[in-house]
């Protein structure tokens, strides 16, 4: 189908590229009320065109073809003046992003999946809801200069919401392109019991400041603000000598099999290749789509994102950041007296790029003599990413994949500390 489109196109316009993706998912919820299944099918198509050096898109329904192109066109006749290097056809690395046995799943086998967590996690006391779905699709990637490819993509998740009266409620989930295995699962059920069993103290008191023992999902977060830096123009523009622990080395790898974020080429037409984003502390190769790389004039990383109807933008792939050496069951030792925070996300502001944060985290365990001791609701944490990022003092042996994100736990010093 693009195929006809480009080769319609390509007369008219100094060049065009589409992305089709399409999208079949099936999701089912279980909870004590009973089983609920939801289905959901998209088939969408992004048209970018750039006439007399302008750049134009639109997007929509692939069903809405004939009109997608034309408010393209439209769109590019009144577009920003853009100058586009596209890319030519090229070999494509061998990448896992389908599963046969995720793709024959059925409403059956996925309330299976969900009953059996929910099975795992009941517990007097505990509210609890389950879910899985999968995902099956297509993503078809082209432009006038001849790419003209396709690959079958799955994706298969699990997760539950759990309740325990008088705390936070618990969000887990875990994504892959096959399906969920059994270890899958008994990681789940390990992270509700490590969040739900301990006591919540009371009265506590925290010092100034002191170490932070941040578990892998933390430390996906802890990275945003050098992630920021490390994208689009932030990247290519923004301010440089910036360092972090020496043995801290980050790499982007589209090609980790079998994770949600693989692909063998972007939805600009760039194929892709593992970057090392961080090495041994000091900021490597960034990431740029291809309308930032055109206008920089350097080349296309291969991470344009361009899906649905929304525009585009430049995104990772999967996250990789190299296990240390501390192994899982020593990682309170190498704490001591401090806080245990297994997860927290910066808000909406100020800009995550600055590297400055105060949050609250939902989760905060104090730890005594390297042993969790309790739960200390309200805790708000403060500092500079960067700075926190270069004061390391401990990298877990515990790397687990957490979607399209594999991270190890770390412990960190000069966090500071208040309470809510």
């Amino acid at each position: 189908m693009i195929g006809a489109v480009l080769t319609e196109l390509a007369p008219r316009v100094s060049h065009a590229d589409l992305v089709r993706t399409t999208d079949e998912t099936l999701s089912v919820a279980v909870d004590a009320d009973g089983i609920e299944i939801l289905e959901d099918h998209a088939d969408a198509i992004q048209v970018r065109a750039v006439e007399h050096g302008r750049l134009g898109w639109a997007a929509g329904s692939t069903s809405e073809l004939p009109a997608v192109v034309a408010a393209a066109l439209r769109s590019a006749a009144i577009g920003e003046p853009t100058t586009l290097f596209p890319p030519a056809p090229a070999g494509l690395a061998a990448v896992a992003t389908s599963s046969p046995a995720a793709r024959s799943l059925a409403a059956g086998d996925l309330i299976d999946l969900a009953r059996r967590l929910g099975d795992r996690l009941a517990r007097r006391g505990w509210t609890v809801e389950t879910w899985a779905e999968r995902s099956i699709g297509l993503v078809e990637v082209g432009n006038t200069r001849g790419v003209l490819t396709s690959y079958e993509v799955t994706l298969a998740g699990i997760g539950a919401v759990v309740a325990a009266s008088g705390g936070p409620i618990c969000r887990v989930h875990q994504a892959r392109v096959g399906p969920p295995e059994t270890a899958d699962l008994e990681r789940l059920v390990d992270e509700v019991e490590a969040r739900l069993t301990p006591p919540v103290l009371d009265e506590p008191t925290l010092p100034p400041s002191g170490r932070v023992w941040f578990g892998p999902r933390a430390v996906r977060s802890l990275l945003e603000p050098v992630l920021a830096r490390l994208t689009g123009d932030r990247w290519l523009t923004g301010p440089a000598g910036w360092t972090l622990d020496d043995r801290l080395t980050l790499i982007d790898d589209p090609h980790a099999a079998g994770r949600p974020g693989s692909r063998p080429i972007c939805d600009d037409g760039v194929v892709t290749r593992p970057v090392v984003l961080i090495e041994r502390g000091a900021p490597g190769q960034g990431i740029v789509d291809l309308v930032a790389a055109s206008r920089h004039r350097v080349p296309a990383t291969g991470h344009g994102w361009r899906r649905g109807f929304s525009a585009a933008r430049t995104g990772f792939s999967n996250l990789i950041l190299a296990d240390g050496d501390r192994p899982a069951d020593r990682l309170g030792a190498a704490l001591g007296d401090g806080l245990f925070v297994p997860e927290f996300r910066f808000g909406p502001a100020p800009n995550p790029a600055t590297g400055i944060f105060r949050v609250e985290v939902p989760w905060a365990f104090r730890v005594e003599g390297g042993r969790v001791v309790g739960r200390i609701d309200g805790v708000v944490l403060a500092g500079d990413a960067f700075e926190l990022l270069g004061r390391v003092t401990a990298i877990g042996a515990d790397g687990e994949w957490i979607g399209a994100a594999r991270m190890p736990s770390l412990v960190v010093d000069g966090v500071r500390f208040d309470l809510r």
